[in-house]
């Protein structure tokens, strides 16, 4: 059982931080050589290990980190942070966890001097959106059980992401307008062949963008 317990929190890690190193090439393009990026909704922390030398502020409402690297608890409402405080900031799969994305996007653009970055998974279609459903009821709990019984994660660790919304493009846009954000550019992901993708946001104060530059 020992072995078994092993090969699976190695098999973990590993897809941790493959796919934080994923994120981390998607996102380095997009940001300013201010620092510091504040990673909202950090977790584990393999994202903050993935931009080194950046530094990297990680904030979340509960405690996830595997690696080490520093997080601040919050309440989900207001970072604790100054305003403009930050180079960047980025929210990796994160707003359809909050109860009020408006409230939050509005704190990331006071803290911010640069950009905010969202990453999220949109559905364009309906069987986009009952895949994206399935996907997060099953998957998030499975990986949370999972890694507190092979130990990457205390057994006395909290599960904290409870989905409130499923979101399309146009959802996340529209949150981001009411909070004074602009999109000045739209990345698209490729997507799974369901009418799901992944696609990465780079937003600016309102006022300073009025159209968004696909790729």
């Amino acid at each position: 059982m020992r072995h078994v317990t092993t090969l699976l929190r190695g098999i973990g890690l590993r897809l941790l931080r493959h796919r934080a190193e994923g994120i981390a090439r998607r996102l380095r393009p997009h940001l300013p050589a201010a620092d510091p990026l504040l990673d909202v909704g950090s977790g584990t922390g393999h994202l903050q290990q993935a931009l080194r030398p950046r530094r990297v502020h990680g904030v979340d409402v509960s405690s996830l980190t595997m690696t080490g690297e520093p997080s601040v608890l919050f309440d989900g409402h207001r970072l604790p942070l100054a305003t403009d405080s930050c180079g960047a900031v980025s929210l990796v799969h994160v707003l359809h966890y909050v109860d009020e994305p408006v409230s939050l996007l509005s704190e990331t653009a006071r803290v911010s001097r640069g950009p905010v970055l969202v990453l999220q998974s949109c559905f364009a279609t309906g069987f986009g959106r009952a895949w994206l459903v399935l996907r997060e009821r099953v998957t998030g709990w499975l990986f949370f059980h999972v890694a507190r019984l092979v130990g990457l994660l205390p057994m006395r660790a909290r599960y904290s992401l409870t989905t409130r919304t499923f979101l399309s493009r146009r959802h996340v846009l529209a949150l981001a307008g009411q909070a004074g954000l602009a999109p000045a550019r739209l990345e698209v992901s490729a997507g799974d062949r369901v009418g799901l993708s992944r696609d990465l946001f780079v937003f600016e104060p309102a006022s300073g963008s009025a159209s968004v530059s696909p790729s």
